[in-house]
């Protein structure tokens, strides 16, 4: 290889400077390969075929042509092809591209797939490991499932994330009944969880020197159903709500029952009865109406809770004044129930009215009178909500 390399030194210099391109060395030492103005220290241009330079070898591991810069921070760069046994396990006939003494930073393979940095399993058209750049400049990492961290998430991770693998949930869909009717679940849902409350009792009237007890508020639950548990469809009842006592008076009525078919009932509260004023000296009061319970048949209960009893309704009788209480209406999670009033004889509150409450399946307030006669006030309405869930 010695007295070989300044034999060909020697004859390319004999090679003279002439209009032929098929070898010229240009009077600055640029070599040119089918070009009489080669541009750079190798300058090869190509005939009419596609091919203007090749290079062939025979190894197993992998040809490659090696790219040198002798600069301080300057390396060695190699772009080539895959041989048949690869010591790396990179597949046959992919094309890399690498640092020398660091190893492969891009491959391609024969079917076009692209890996970075080139594994020996191909799991996309693009496969990265590490730090991937995006579009917008941000930067983040493959992960894989349940990797819990900021990275660019896998098809399975969104698919366990999301109940899409089946150990997820999502809602759907919210239902809500005011009114009777049919509850048809939603396409998909897989669970729901029902809240439901029944009707609040109305409060009764009072006549002149009494108060009246309030009523009591709907029982409430809330149950976790299965589709399966749910079927097609339910009827759905809502409670009506207590009517309110006249001024007669006359006790309240009572809520009425809300249920979703026969899986879940809630009963509604009692309505309040009348307490009569007594003598001078007397004090008399009457107790509240006793709130709803719930019955749960089918679904796991949540919560059940009966609906808060009414406050006690009455008043005092004195020789020089007298004083009434209406009684507050029973409360539930959805619904609060009307205020606790006061009247007094001789004074700017010589009667207080009854009031509803708020909300859902809440009791009555109780009115008060010192003189005259007051009517009670109605209850609220029973309610049904359901949230749906889905697995998918």
């Amino acid at each position: 290889m010695k007295k070989l390399l300044p034999a060909l030194v020697a004859l390319l210099l004999a090679l003279p400077a002439s209009a032929s391109s098929d070898l010229f060395i240009s009077s600055t030492g640029n070599v040119g390969i089918g070009t009489t103005s080669p541009v750079y220290n190798l300058d090869v241009l190509g005939s009419t075929t596609s091919s203007s330079a090749r290079l062939t070898s025979s190894s197993t591991d992998s040809t490659n042509l090696f790219l040198r810069n002798t600069t301080t921070g300057g390396q060695i760069w190699y772009a080539g092809t895959v041989g048949s046994s690869n010591p790396d396990g990179e597949d046959p006939g992919s094309f890399h591209i690498g640092l020398n003494g660091t190893g492969t930073f891009l491959g391609i393979t024969t079917s076009g797939e692209v890996n970075v940095p080139n594994n020996e399993s191909i799991l996309g058209n693009l496969d990265v490991s590490g730090v991937a750049t995006l579009g917008d400049g941000s930067t983040a990492v493959t992960q894989s499932p349940n990797d819990n961290s900021t990275k660019i998430a896998t098809t399975a991770y969104v698919d366990n994330a999301t109940g899409g693998g089946g150990s997820g949930v999502k809602s759907i869909s919210v239902q809500t009944f005011t009114s009777s009717g049919t509850y048809t679940p939603t396409t998909g849902m897989a669970y729901a969880i029902v809240e439901i409350v029944g009707a609040g009792g109305g409060s009764s009237g009072c006549n002149g020197g009494s108060g009246a007890p309030g009523g009591g508020a709907g029982g409430y639950a809330k149950v976790l159903e299965t589709a399966a548990q749910i079927g097609a469809s339910e009827t759905v009842t809502i409670g009506a709500a207590g009517s309110a006592g006249n001024s007669t008076p006359t006790a309240g009525g009572n809520g009425g029952t809300t249920s979703l078919g026969s899986l879940v009932s809630c009963t509604g509260g009692d309505g309040s009865s009348t307490v009569s004023g007594g003598g001078a000296g007397s004090v008399f009061f009457g107790p509240g109406a006793t709130g709803g319970s719930c019955t749960v048949s089918t679904g796991d209960t949540i919560i059940a809770s009966a609906g808060q009893q009414g406050g006690m309704g009455g008043g005092a009788n004195y020789a020089s004044a007298d004083q009434q209480t209406g009684g507050y209406g029973g409360s539930n999670p959805l619904g609060w129930g009307g205020t606790q009033v006061f009247s007094a004889s001789g004074g700017s509150h010589a009667t207080s009215s009854a009031s509803s409450g708020v909300g859902y399946g809440s009791g009555a307030g109780g009115c008060a009178s010192s003189s005259g006669t007051l009517a009670g006030a109605a209850g609220n309405a029973g309610f049904i909500t359901i949230t749906e869930y889905s697995t998918q």
